[in-house]
């Protein structure tokens, strides 16, 4: 989920990509891209699914990949991150589970 806070008198963007690790798209998660928008005034948060790839291989060890955001207009990210790791677990134990959750902020202009 990645949420604007503080400010919402013009419009931010941002694109967003998920990047191969020990993981791969296809393989192991489902490759996303995207552009995020919000217009003047929008306080809604925006969220990303990312499903997680189940291709009957047995048991497997814990994989990972990269969620990014980038090309970022009007905005400045509260804690600096503009990227994070994500683990997948075994699959076939926990479908659908992810080894963490992060959560944006974006920060728009503040008029003064």
């Amino acid at each position: 989920t990645i949420s604007r806070v503080q400010g919402s008198s013009t419009p931010v963007s941002t694109n967003y990509i998920t990047l191969p690790g020990t993981g791969l798209a296809g393989q192991d998660y489902g490759k996303q891209a995207g552009l995020l928008i919000w217009r003047h005034g929008d306080f809604a948060d925006k969220t990303i699914v990312i499903p997680l790839l189940d291709l009957g291989g047995g048991r497997m060890p814990i994989r990972t990949f990269t969620f990014q955001l980038t090309y970022m207009v009007g905005i400045t990210l509260l804690d600096g991150a503009f990227q994070t790791a994500v683990q997948i677990a075994d699959v076939h134990a926990n479908p659908g589970v992810v080894g963490f959750k992060k959560e944006f902020e974006c920060r728009g202009p503040v008029k003064t």
